[in-house]
């Protein structure tokens, strides 16, 4: 009898542990499913990170990472066309920034080569960005300038998190490499 429930204690330990990280896993910043509806605010404005990042056991420096990059805003359906171009031409701005810092990060003689996206990695033209302000993101007309969800991301991925795991199968847009070094 105290054999079992010596097993089913070291069985049951894991699983808690597991449990208690998991629960401490979750950040503030990224809301939980059922939080959306009070996370999504009027705008975001080109938030970037670097996810993913693999480099060379044999050079700190030499490696790739995935910048990914965000920007939203509620507005009106007609603004929806400009408003991604922006959006994207700021992405493009962040993400080369967010690369060379990321790089120079990992030592003095790095620095990071960002391949720019083209087009937004995700977003929604005028019909589907007002559909999906009034029903899904809930744009709320009385807190921002209109009820249309306009958006631009790097990556297609989540679009309001900036989630590693679905970032796995995407090609790398940063790349860390030393500086050429000057001969004199």
């Amino acid at each position: 009898m105290v054999k079992a429930i010596r097993k089913k204690l070291y069985l049951a330990i894991p699983a808690l542990l597991l449990c208690a990280l998991s629960a401490l896993a979750v950040t503030k910043d990224e809301p939980e499913q059922s939080e959306l509806d009070q996370y999504i605010l009027c705008h975001r404005d080109g938030e970037v990170r670097a996810l993913d990042a693999e480099f060379d056991s044999s050079d700190s420096c030499s490696g790739t990472a995935k910048i990914q990059g965000i920007s939203y805003k509620c507005g009106r359906p007609e603004e929806t066309e400009v408003r991604v171009s922006r959006f994207l031409e700021d992405l493009k701005i962040k993400g080369r920034k967010q690369c060379e810092a990321f790089c120079q990060a990992r030592g003095k003689d790095c620095h990071g080569v960002f391949t720019a996206p083209q087009k937004c990695g995700f977003t929604l033209n005028s019909r589907q960005a007002a559909e999906y302000g009034q029903h899904m993101a809930r744009c709320n007309p009385d807190r921002c300038e209109g009820t249309a969800f306009i958006y631009c991301s790097i990556y297609q991925a989540s679009y309001l998190r900036f989630e590693e795991s679905m970032m796995k199968k995407k090609e790398p847009n940063c790349r860390c490499e030393r500086r050429a070094s000057r001969k004199k």
